[in-house]
């Protein structure tokens, strides 16, 4: 009675609670705000009653123009329509981020902070709480476009950001174990 995964012949599916395969025509985000689009968060402020009146009509667009899913987003009005969706959070923001040597933080987890693995597995409990049970869940996400332009950058990408007390003490960590402590076989 809910969706579900199911290897047809040599290829995996999705399929529907009634035992039909499931092909998800999803939209990945529904949102407005200022800092990806100023013109349209103005326009969906003045021309709609509010939040839930701009969020009815947005689904009922998506559902007009032939999508059948949600895959983040808007996910109580999808569930209202009775439209499968996919759940979760973005967790890059679920705790401490890299930062260069300066302390300077960039838009990427410090994912060897215990901060941020105790907020991350926080967020993973509160979404498995909320809709595990839900037959509409078609599955869970985690992130989407994490911060990794131009990873030679210095400036734009990861390269630089090591600096982080947890993910530097795990780097040096990790280079004393492969290495042994030995400084000529790291240098080389």
């Amino acid at each position: 009675g809910a969706i579900h995964t199911a290897r047809v012949g040599d290829r995996w599916f999705l399929v529907d609670a009634q035992g039909n395969l499931f092909h998800s025509l999803a939209c990945n985000a529904m949102m407005h705000a200022p800092y990806w689009s100023q013109a349209y968060d103005e326009t969906v402020r003045d021309g709609y009653a509010g939040e839930a009146d701009w969020a009815q009509t947005c689904c009922a667009r998506l559902q007009a123009l032939g999508f059948n899913s949600s895959a983040g987003g808007l996910v109580e009005e999808h569930r209202q329509r009775n439209m499968p969706f996919f759940a979760g959070r973005c967790l890059t923001w679920a705790g401490p981020h890299l930062q260069d040597g300066e302390g300077r933080s960039i838009v990427f987890p410090d994912v060897f902070d215990p901060r941020w693995r105790e907020g991350a597995e926080q967020w993973v409990r509160e979404d498995v709480a909320a809709y595990a049970d839900d037959p509409l869940l078609a599955g869970w996400w985690t992130d989407n476009e994490i911060w990794m332009h131009q990873p030679l950058s210095h400036d734009l990408g990861l390269m630089g950001w090591f600096w982080s007390p947890a993910t530097s003490a795990e780097l040096s960590r990790w280079l004393a174990e492969r290495y042994g402590g030995d400084i000529v076989a790291l240098n080389r």
